[in-house]
This record gives C-alpha cells, sequence and structure tokens, in this order.
C-alpha cells in the first residue's frame, strides 16, 4: 500500500508528454513509411527504460526530502513577517524543486510557490514574507515538494504535514520602532515633536533665572524683588495621570484604506500610545464601545500592564453597529472618577452623525481632558486635489469639497466646547496622536537627573544589561563603557540612549550626544565600571540588527567566517583583527556568544562597532556566500593545503571554528578548498583568533597591505 501511494505520488512534466507525442507521431508514420517502425519500438523501449531510470531514482529513498517552516507565534499586523522554509535534500544528484507552502486563507494568495535548485545533499533556507492586514488566527497548511532530476521527465510529489497556527497581532514592530523617542531630545528625527506643556496642571520643580520665552505667568515675583531680576517657576511634567484609550469599534471604523480598516489603525496606534503613556510614567487604561462597552482595562502601571493591553487590543472585533456614545459616555461617568486624558479614536462622515454625539462628548470634557481623534477620508482628498474637466468630475469635485469641510467643521466645534481634536490621515495617526500627547504632557526642561544610591532602578537595570544576555535581547540595547568605544559607536551610527557620567571624574562638556545624559557618583560609577580604568563615562546603546542582507560588500571582499565561537574573548580579538587588516566583513555563524557582551567590547576596543558584522546560520551563510560568488577556504587539518599557497586575491571567505571542535562539516563540504597553519610543535592547533590573525594578514599581504 505504501508503495502505491508513492506511484500515486508520481507526476508527469510537460517533457514527458512531450516524448509521447513524439513516438505517437513517429509510430503514426510508420503506417505510411514502414522502415520507420522498427526504429519507432527501439525509440519506445530506450524511452521507457528512461523512465524506469527517473523512477528509481526519485523514489529509490523513502523521504528524500525534508521540510520545516519557521514562523513567528505572534505576527505582526500591517507589517512585513519573515516565514522561513529550511529545506534538506538526501538526494545523491542535483534536482529542480517547487516548493508549494499553503499559505493562510485570511492572507487570499493563491498558487504560491519557490523554485530553485537543490545540490546532492544541500539544506538551504528561503525566507518569504507575508503581509496580514486583520488580527486574528492565521491557520498554515500543509508544504509540498515537487522534485524532478535534469531530465525532467517525471517528477515526485511529497506533502508534508506542517499545518500550524499563528496568531496575528497589533503592530508590534511598529511599537519598536517608537519605542523610547518620545523622550528624546531628537525627536524631530522621527516626526515627533517637543513642545511646552498646555495648561496649569503642573508639578513645582525649582526656581530659576528667565531667559526668553519663559511663560510670563510663571514670574515668581517675591524671588524676583530678592534677586533684583526676574526670576520664574520651573515646572516638570506630572507622573501617574489616567490615561485612557477609548476605541469605537463600530460600523463606520470598518472603512478600509491600503488594506488595514480605521479599527486596526486606531489599535496599532494605540499600542505605541500604551508604550509611551507608562514610560512616561502615566497610567494606561482602555475601553472599546459600540452598541456597548467592552475590553476594559483600568488605568494601571503593572509590570504586566502592557501585556494586558496587548492582548485586549487583539481581541477587540469590529461590530457592523450604530455606536453608542451614551453607553460610553455612563461607563466613564460611573467607572473613571479621577481626571484623566480621554482619547477618543472615532469617525464621523457626516454632519448628522457628529451632532448627535456632540452632547455626549460635551458631557465627558466637563470631567475629562477630551482628544476626539477622527480621520480625513484619503480617497475623497485625492477627488478635491484633482483638477475637473468636465461637468461630472466638477460635481465629484464639489462633493468632496463638502465633506472635508464638515470635517473641519467639527473640528472647530469642538475646539469651542474646550475638546481638542485630531484630524488625521489613517497612515499619519501614530505620529499625530504620539505628538498630541506629547504637547499635553510637555512643558520645559526636566528637571537634570543625579543618581546617588546603588539602589535605584536604572543601576540595578544596567547591572542586568553588563550581566545577561537575555536582558539584552529583550531591552534590544547594551551598555558602552570608555570614551574610546563610545566615540567609536557613535561615529558607526549607534543611536546612545543613556549616557552616565561621574562628573568628579568625566567633564560634561565633553560627554558625546545622547537621548539623556545622567550625573552619577563616584560610588554608582564603581559599582557598574566592569573595567578597572576610570573614564568616568558609560553609555546605553540601541542594538542594532545584523543580518546577511545588510552588508554591503565591494568587488572581490575579504570576509572572514567564526563558527560557534564560544569565547566572548575571542569574538572581540578576531573582530580587532578584521579592523586592522580593514576585512570586509566577519559573519559569525552559528554563534554561540553575545555579540554585545561587554567581553566582545572590551577585548575588541570597540572594534565591535567598526567591523561590519553579520550573525546568521552556517547554511544561510553559505547560501550568502555561494550566491555571491565568494571562495569559501576552510581552516582544517584534512585534506589542506599551506596558507601561503593559496590565491585569496578573489572574493575570499576564510572560515575558521572553535579550537575545541574546529569546523563542523557543512563548511569542509561547501569549501573550494581547505587550507592550514603548518605547526612544528606538539599541539595541533592554535588559538582561533591568532588563526584567525595569521590568515587575514596573509590575505591582506597578497592584496597590497
Amino acid at each position: 500500500m505504501k508503495r502505491l501511494n508513492r506511484i500515486f505520488n508520481l507526476v508527469p512534466t510537460n517533457r514527458f508528454f512531450f516524448g509521447m507525442a513524439l513516438l505517437i507521431v513517429l509510430f503514426v508514420l510508420s503506417f505510411f513509411f514502414s522502415q520507420l517502425f522498427y526504429s519507432a519500438v527501439l525509440l519506445s523501449i530506450f524511452y521507457c527504460g528512461l523512465l524506469g531510470y527517473e523512477i528509481l531514482r526519485l523514489f529509490g529513498l523513502k523521504k528524500p526530502i525534508r521540510v520545516q517552516r519557521k514562523v513567528a507565534e505572534k505576527i505582526s499586523n500591517g507589517d512585513k513577517n519573515p516565514v522561513q522554509l529550511l529545506i534538506q535534500s538526501a538526494y545523491n544528484f542535483p534536482i529542480q524543486l517547487k516548493v508549494i507552502d499553503e499559505l493562510p486563507f485570511l492572507l487570499q494568495i493563491r498558487n504560491f510557490s519557490l523554485e530553485f535548485q537543490l545540490n546532492e545533499r544541500e539544506r538551504l533556507t528561503k525566507t518569504y514574507e507575508i503581509k496580514p492586514l486583520e488580527r486574528g488566527d492565521y491557520d498554515f497548511g500543509n508544504v509540498v515538494t515537487i522534485a524532478q532530476t535534469a531530465l525532467g521527465l517525471l517528477a515526485r510529489k511529497q506533502v508534508h504535514p506542517l499545518a500550524q497556527n499563528t496568531k496575528s497581532y497589533p503592530s508590534f514592530i511598529q511599537l519598536k520602532k517608537y519605542e523610547l523617542i518620545a523622550a528624546t531630545p531628537q525627536v524631530h528625527a522621527y516626526g515627533i515633536k517637543k513642545v511646552r506643556r498646555i495648561g496649569q496642571a503642573t508639578e513645582f520643580e525649582q526656581i530659576k533665572d528667565y531667559v526668553t520665552g519663559d511663560d510670563l505667568k510663571t514670574i515668581n515675583w517675591k524671588a524676583t524683588a530678592k534677586r533684583s531680576q526676574l526670576m520664574v517657576n520651573q515646572y516638570q511634567e506630572e507622573r501617574s495621570q489616567n490615561v485612557y484609550m477609548l476605541i469605537d469599534r463600530g460600523r463606520v471604523m470598518k472603512m478600509p484604506f491600503d488594506g488595514l480598516s480605521l479599527l486596526d489603525y486606531a489599535v496599532n496606534a494605540s499600542l505605541v500610545l500604551s508604550s509611551a503613556i507608562l514610560r512616561k510614567g502615566d497610567k494606561a487604561g482602555l475601553v472599546s464601545f459600540a452598541k456597548f462597552v467592552d475590553n476594559k482595562v483600568p488605568a494601571e502601571r503593572r509590570a504586566i500592564h502592557m501585556q494586558q493591553i496587548l492582548e485586549n487590543l487583539y481581541n477587540i472585533d469590529n461590530k457592523y453597529q450604530e455606536t453608542d456614545f451614551g453607553k460610553l459616555y455612563t461607563y466613564v461617568k460611573t467607572n473613571v472618577r479621577q481626571r484623566s486624558l480621554l482619547m477618543i479614536y472615532t469617525n464621523f462622515e457626516t454632519r448628522d452623525g457628529w451632532q448627535r454625539q456632540l452632547k455626549y462628548l460635551k458631557g465627558l470634557a466637563k470631567s475629562h481632558l477630551v482628544v476626539v481623534i477622527f480621520f480625513t477620508n484619503t480617497e475623497l482628498d485625492k477627488i478635491a486635489e484633482k483638477k475637473a474637466n468636465n461637468l461630472r468630475e466638477i460635481y465629484d469635485h464639489a462633493i468632496a469639497e463638502k465633506f472635508a469641510f464638515e470635517k473641519r467643521a467639527l473640528a472647530a466645534e469642538l475646539r469651542k466646547h474646550g475638546i481638542l481634536t485630531i484630524l488625521t490621515k489613517p497612515e499619519d495617526l501614530t505620529l499625530n496622536t504620539l505628538n498630541k500627547y506629547l504637547e499635553i504632557k510637555s512643558r520645559g526642561k526636566k528637571k537634570k537627573k543625579k543618581i546617588e544610591s546603588l539602589s535605584n532602578p536604572l543601576v540595578k537595570e544596567l547591572l542586568l544589561l553588563q550581566e545577561k544576555s537575555k536582558a539584552r535581547r529583550q531591552a534590544n540595547a547594551f551598555v558602552i563603557e570608555g570614551i574610546q568605544e563610545i566615540e567609536l559607536a557613535v561615529q558607526s551610527g549607534y543611536v546612545l540612549e543613556k549616557v552616565l557620567f561621574c562628573d568628579e571624574i568625566f567633564n560634561e562638556r565633553e560627554l558625546p550626544q545622547a537621548k539623556e545624559r545622567i550625573s552619577i557618583s563616584r560610588a554608582v560609577y564603581q559599582k557598574l565600571a566592569y573595567r578597572d580604568s576610570t573614564e568616568g563615562i558609560i553609555a546605553v546603546a540601541a542594538a542594532k540588527s545584523h543580518g546577511l542582507a545588510e552588508l554591503q560588500l565591494p568587488e572581490n571582499p575579504l570576509i572572514l567566517v567564526a563558527e560557534r565561537i564560544e569565547k566572548p574573548g575571542n569574538v572581540g580579538a578576531i573582530l580587532r583583527t578584521a579592523d586592522a587588516v580593514r576585512a570586509d566583513a566577519v559573519i559569525l555563524a552559528d554563534n554561540l556568544s553575545d555579540l554585545y557582551n561587554p567581553n566582545v567590547i572590551r577585548s575588541s576596543v570597540g572594534c565591535v562597532f567598526s567591523v561590519p558584522v553579520a550573525i546568521s546560520s552556517s547554511a544561510e551563510a553559505i547560501e550568502f556566500l555561494t550566491k555571491n560568488k565568494i571562495s569559501i577556504f576552510a581552516a582544517t587539518l584534512q585534506n589542506a593545503n599551506h596558507y601561503d599557497r593559496v590565491d585569496f586575491t578573489q572574493g575570499t571567505a576564510i572560515a575558521v571554528g572553535a579550537e575545541s571542535t574546529g569546523l563542523t562539516s557543512i563548511w569542509r563540504e561547501a569549501a573550494q578548498q581547505n587550507i592550514i597553519i603548518p605547526m612544528r610543535g606538539k599541539v595541533d592547533s592554535m588559538n582561533v583568533s591568532v588563526a584567525a590573525a595569521i590568515l587575514l594578514f596573509e590575505a591582506a599581504r597578497q592584496r597590497g597591505f
């Protein structure tokens, strides 16, 4: 039965039918030309032999192709998410492979397939991207592979049972994009404005000299009289304020723009805003409403609060109902007793629609600061901006202008009643909402921090970043110590989140640019300092991604591949050597050491920032090098040539492995040549960083170093 099932997986190709057609034509002609009959018979026998040979080759193994699919348990709605297919061939000859992945129905993608050549016993990874446009469950089906030999007469189909489920959550990729920048002095680079606070709900910080631009209302006349010069009160942001995101999930939010509904735009913006609210020290809450109020998350600042908000945003479902603002008003009046900032995401398309809800919005504004967020109709805006050439287009233009005017009239009407508004394009919603929140929060300059306690949460956080790679991955940040290393990081495009300096050791005027500068005591600095030297400066930088695709290589590049290097000191020494010879890149294959480990940064003397580094699996690295026609030279003992007798002037990748195990077989098999450093001692291996240095300098010598 199993053999019968295998036969059913036999797929004739176009070449098979073309060959059969030729034989049929030959037999037909033999009726008229009898001398062709024996030729036709012989060709038929030969053709059947070819088919038998094809079947034996294709069906000689039980499971010749193995496939794994890697997709995250949670994917980001509205963003491109990678899906990996890990494919391995057991055939001992090259094949042409077609891979059909059964994508989730919600993606609405039909006939998706990948076609490529797979060499004998080759393993490779293929990556493609999916872009979900709805939140919810996405069910992947099986993966089907169709393999054929160079003859291409027959193909073998395999069905790989890889059904799996993933969930599309609100855009956490967008969240990472905006995370932390709300508090940065360089926010304008991201389109975020930094402005003074409106209103008078502030906390007193200090008295300072008046400078041009200070609010005249903040002049402290008593202090002015004593000092005989103008003095003003300095205020800092209030904290622990309640901020609620109220999301309309009614019929008006179903309207799609660029594939996403207005509701999904609001959900994605709310996720980013929630993160900014919590980071600014405020409490974030969530409510969705339509015919009824649902997805209620009270305003809090607990450690798990962000996850709770994310789960509730995921569960918000669009309702084909008229929205009842009266129910929202009743809920807020009953449950939100402290004055709060209410960010209401909704939409109004007609004057009658917003006039019916105006009384409820005015009622909310009596007890809370209300911001109504609604959308321009970008399709109608395009019509309004387009020049009308005939009577029909004039009518269309006039109607589009009427709708746009009514939206602007609503914004003006709301402002008359003390209600703030955001009228935005859907694609600009996140940025505009974040700007409005910062506008409400900001006033003047924040109090300069000085940390003196060893128990300060930031001190504990930095110690964790130094000691735990998991903490570095979660925060997407790492610690740099020393002015030379920090300057190299800045020159290489790294963004400094924080700079901590001990003003007893380091002059504040010489500080590099950073989002936040914090003074620390000598005791705190000594607690944080990883090295014995006392330069008095430590920085926290945002990590970069290190994918192979991000490498920018010149013609005939010189690359070092380091496989499975475990000791951070060796990684740092390798990077220092790569910098010395101006290597074009270092690829860490199957890396066992965190690139941002303090020992890597220290032993590389900051070269970890100046040398282009990619981190990948060995299979991905080999595929990348092969695709770019870069020759691989494996440093190994088996069947190897002396390293100084090999030509390194072409595109070169020198692969070295850990001194305890050496390179794995995948690199030895992929290499164009094996190379060896001859040694006369009793030990047959040397430190991997030393071996890398010898090989790199030889390659550099051949290139005219």
